[in-house]
């Protein structure tokens, strides 16, 4: 039963739920046990993090890269 707890917690925030609801699903008093013990992290999460973050930071230099290849520069 536990397994599935986790489980839960963890895929409630990986399809964007809020860490409350899955506090609110679990029954716990304290989001901290949520957080800590129950929502873990999925790889593919992390890898799509790190490229969102690239998106929004490098936006410029996707553009460039894409003129140079088209034969332009922006």
């Amino acid at each position: 039963m536990a397994s599935f707890r986790h489980t839960h917690a963890t895929l409630l925030t990986e399809v964007g739920e809020s860490i409350k609801t899955a506090q609110a699903q679990l029954g716990h008093s304290d989001i901290a046990t949520t957080l800590n013990l129950y929502a873990h992290v999925i790889p593919d999460s992390q890898r799509r993090a790190v490229e969102r973050v690239a998106e929004v930071l490098f936006s410029n230099v996707f553009k460039l890269d894409d003129g140079a290849k088209n034969g332009r520069i922006n």
